[in-house]
């Protein structure tokens, strides 16, 4: 028998320098989003059409999942939002595309126009001036594993900085800073605290948690090798 993954009503918020809910965005989300983001995406009967520039970027056409092979793992591409990122070429910040990614029992969330491909298993969470770009969230998925705290630099994007640590990016502060709902184990299962992620005077990432009792700790760092 195929096995299906059933998803029930699913909250829905906006890319912006706030986080959104770790949710499945339904049509109703997508709708809002092409309402909102016109210039970026388009859907007509037979495929969802992604611009930028007033250019089109890349198609994807509509598939029936429901009567294909589990091993083909048919995959469903819907419009996300857009999110604002600083343009080296322009010198401006620029609204690009997200568009969400559905598999068999697994996602994923793809900024396109950056040159480079880039997904992230979580909502990607713009910085004021657009440079940084965080992910993660405050318990690792199911799904797909997807947690751990993580910035990418718009100039080097490749070359992300990555924490052990599962933390859900809340709200940036400055371009700097960022507010975050963090995760680590305990005996009992887990301790949640909020904590802020900002970058020391040698411009290192560090996240400094609220109240460090217990098994929090002062600070936690980059993982090894980042």
């Amino acid at each position: 028998m195929k096995k299906t993954i059933i998803f029930g009503a699913l909250a829905f918020a906006f890319i912006s320098n706030v986080a959104m809910a770790q949710t499945i965005p339904d049509k109703k989300h997508e709708a809002t989003a092409l309402k909102n983001y016109p210039t970026l995406a388009k859907r007509t009967k037979a495929e969802l059409l992604i611009f930028k520039n007033g250019k089109e970027l890349k198609g994807f056409k509509i598939v029936d999942c429901e009567y294909q092979n589990i091993d083909d793992d048919c995959v469903t591409t819907s419009f996300f939002g857009g999110i604002n990122l600083f343009n080296p070429k322009t010198s401006k910040i620029e609204a690009y595309p997200v568009v969400f990614n559905m598999g068999y029992e697994w996602y994923d969330y793809e900024i396109l126009g950056l040159g480079d491909k880039f997904e992230v298993d979580t909502p990607p969470l713009a910085s004021p001036d657009g440079k940084t770009i965080a992910t993660g969230f405050d318990s690792l998925d199911e799904m797909t594993g997807g947690g751990s705290l993580t910035f990418f630099a718009v100039k080097d994007i490749k070359n992300p900085i990555a924490f052990d640590i599962t933390c859900q990016p809340l709200k940036w502060v400055d371009n700097n800073s960022l507010r975050v709902k963090c995760s680590i184990p305990n005996e009992d299962g887990n301790s949640n605290f909020n904590a802020t992620a900002s970058k020391d005077a040698a411009k290192q990432w560090k996240v400094i948690p609220d109240k460090p009792t217990g098994n929090i700790k002062k600070a936690y760092y980059p993982s090894e090798g980042n």
